[in-house]
């Protein structure tokens, strides 16, 4: 069975034919020529009589819309398989952000934190969203009364950041993290997991709008070798 690709201009439809490693194409001059399957040829009226194109004109037509048809075919692959390259400079600047956040955390400073946020900012946690810079502060603030943390790394995935609009201000970007928390008295328990954000850059500076932390959860237990077998 021949598989069937059309295509449209303004005022000309043409149609290519692949199958078994031949390509032909019919031109028409009408857009209602590829109704129904059926392929129609240009005549020209002279008086009374109809004159079909010359053949010599009819086959170069269609040799140049099967050669430019199979060209944009050929094409579509290569768009597909494109991926993000983010430029190198921005990059650097973004790793520098995820960097600050790292050392305010292994800091245990709330406050450098939050000033890594715009005012309006918003970060999504496991437990619900903060709005605002003064919040984000203030939350973090309260869990470093309960919490120690330490060996904070975030890292940006190979293909962030993705730059948002014209001006080159704005970029979003996913990234990993992982991080040591120690309570009062507790032992010290490893956590990870993934983020996605906004950032903007304001006066120069690049600082988070949005940030959405996700937590890995923990494998769970294996079973105890001596325990006993479920009674069947």
């Amino acid at each position: 069975m021949l598989q069937r690709r059309f295509l449209k201009s303004e005022n000309v439809a043409f149609r290519i034919d692949d199958g078994l490693g031949a390509a032909f194409t019919r031109c028409v001059r009408s857009p209602g020529a590829l109704q129904q399957g059926k392929s129609h040829t240009q005549h020209r009226s002279v008086g009374d009589k109809a004159i079909q194109n010359p053949p010599k004109e009819t086959m170069k037509t269609r040799l140049l819309l099967a050669v430019a048809g199979l060209a944009i075919c050929s094409a579509l692959p290569t768009f597909a398989q494109q991926t993000n390259t983010p430029d190198p400079e921005l990059r650097e600047q973004i790793v520098a952000l995820i960097k600050k956040f790292d050392d305010a955390m292994n800091n245990n400073d709330a406050a450098a934190r939050g000033a890594l946020y715009t005012e309006d900012a918003i970060e999504v946690t496991d437990q619900g969203p903060i709005h605002g810079r003064e919040a984000i502060q203030k939350h973090y603030a309260d869990l470093l009364q309960k919490w120690h943390f330490s060996n904070q790394v975030g890292t940006l995935d190979p293909d962030s950041p993705h730059i948002i609009g014209t001006t080159g201000n704005e970029v979003w970007e996913t990234s990993a993290w992982s991080v040591t928390i120690q309570a009062k008295g507790g032992d010290p328990i490893q956590i990870k997991g993934f983020a996605s954000s906004i950032a903007v850059r304001e006066g120069g500076v690049w600082k988070k709008r949005m940030l959405t932390i996700n937590i890995t959860p923990a494998p769970a237990a294996a079973p105890s070798p001596t325990a006993s077998p479920t009674k069947q």
